[in-house]
C-alpha cells in the first residue's frame, strides 16, 4: 500500500512538471510568433530633446522673456536684429511711397521678403499696399500680446506654397491672458534724431465658456536726418541740386545766377566765381530724412466662446494706423 502511494505521488509530480513545462514552452512559442508579426514602426514626432540639425526642420523659438531681454521696441526690430536674419530685412526709409516708409518685413536666407511667409497664430497675415499684398508688415503687431515667435529656418513650400521657400515665421499671441498689463519704453540716442516712445496696454478676461484679450499700442519715433548720419563720416557732406527756386541762366561763357537773390534764399549755395560764372544750388542734403517721423496706433484682440460641447467660436480683430512724414 505504501509502495503504491509513492508511485502515485511520483506520477502526479511528473504530470505537474510536464504541465508546467508545456505552459512555459507554449508561452515561448506564442512570443516567437508575435515577434514575427511586428511591423516596422517609424516615429515622426518625439518629445525627446534633440539638436536642431538632427530634427526634420530646424525651428527657433523666441519666447516673451527673450523678447523682453532684447530691449527692442517692436516685433519688427526683434526679427530684424535676430541671429537668424543674417541677410538683413527691410525697415522703411524716406523716399518710398504707398506707405512703404512705415513698414518692415523679413528676408530670410536672402531670397526676398516675398519668399518668407509670416503667420499670426498659424494664419497668413495681410500684405501691405506697397507690396501689392505679397509681404506682411511685422511692425503692426503689438509687442504686449506676443507670447512667442516660432521661426522655421528651412523651406516649407511643400506645405505652405511658394511664399514659404525661404522659411516661415509664426507669431503666437496670448490667448488666455487675465488681468491688466501696462508697459512703457523710451529710447534717446546720443546723436540727433531717432527718439522713440512706446506705450502698450494689454488686458484679458477669462470665463468657463471662453476668454477675450485686447491690446492697444502707441508708438512714436522722430526723424533721423541724412546730414546727421553722413556728417559723422564726412564733415563736408552736402548734396546739391541745380533745380532751386532761384532762376539760373546760361550764356556763351557758362551758367550764371542772381547772387543777391541766392544769398537771401534759405538753404541755397551760390557757386558764382570771380568771372560771374556759377549757379545757385539747392542743398537738399540738409533737409532730407533717412528715417521719417512716424506715429503708429495698433489694436489687436483675440476672443473665443464655447457655444456647446464640441462647438467653439474663435475670432481675431486687428487694426493699425500709421502716419509718416518723410
Amino acid at each position: 500500500m505504501h509502495h503504491l502511494t509513492l508511485a502515485a505521488n511520483a506520477v502526479r509530480a511528473s504530470l505537474i512538471t510536464m504541465g508546467s513545462a508545456s505552459v512555459l514552452f507554449s508561452g515561448i512559442t506564442i512570443a516567437a510568433e508575435d515577434n514575427t508579426k511586428v511591423e516596422r514602426i517609424e516615429v515622426t514626432g518625439s518629445r525627446i530633446k534633440q539638436v536642431d540639425m538632427e530634427t526634420v526642420s530646424p525651428v527657433t523659438v523666441i519666447n516673451a522673456a527673450d523678447i523682453a531681454m532684447t530691449g527692442e521696441k517692436t516685433v519688427a526690430d526683434v526679427l530684424n536684429n535676430s541671429a537668424i536674419n543674417s541677410f538683413g530685412s527691410w525697415r522703411g526709409i524716406s523716399g518710398y511711397g504707398s506707405g512703404a516708409s512705415s513698414t518692415s518685413n523679413v528676408n530670410l536666407r536672402g531670397l526676398g521678403s516675398s519668399a518668407t511667409l509670416v503667420l499670426l497664430d498659424g494664419r497668413r497675415m495681410p500684405g501691405t499696399s506697397s507690396s501689392s499684398g505679397s509681404v506682411a508688415d511685422t511692425s503692426s503687431i503689438p509687442m504686449a500680446i506676443v507670447e512667442r515667435i516660432e521661426i522655421l529656418r528651412d523651406g516649407a513650400s511643400a506645405v505652405y506654397g511658394s511664399d514659404a521657400v525661404a522659411g516661415v515665421i509664426n507669431i503666437i499671441t496670448k490667448k488666455e491672458f487675465d488681468g491688466l498689463q501696462l508697459d512703457y519704453s523710451t529710447e534717446q540716442p546720443s546723436v540727433d534724431g531717432g527718439d522713440a516712445n512706446r506705450l502698450s496696454i494689454a488686458t484679458g478676461y477669462n470665463t468657463d465658456k471662453g476668454n477675450i484679450t485686447l491690446t492697444y499700442e502707441y508708438y512714436d519715433t522722430k526723424a533721423v536726418m541724412d546730414r546727421d548720419i553722413w556728417k559723422m563720416d564726412d564733415p563736408s557732406y552736402s548734396a546739391y541740386s541745380g533745380f532751386s527756386s532761384v532762376p539760373n541762366g546760361s550764356s556763351a561763357s557758362g551758367w550764371y545766377s542772381n547772387s543777391e537773390i541766392c544769398e537771401q534764399t534759405e538753404n541755397t549755395v551760390d557757386t558764382t566765381d570771380g568771372n560771374n560764372i556759377g549757379r545757385c544750388l539747392y542743398n537738399h542734403g540738409n533737409v532730407t530724412k533717412l528715417f521719417g517721423d512716424q506715429t503708429r496706433n495698433s489694436i489687436l484682440s483675440n476672443f473665443s466662446y464655447e457655444i456647446s460641447d464640441g462647438i467653439q467660436f474663435r475670432g481675431r480683430a486687428s487694426a493699425s494706423l500709421a502716419e509718416t512724414e518723410t
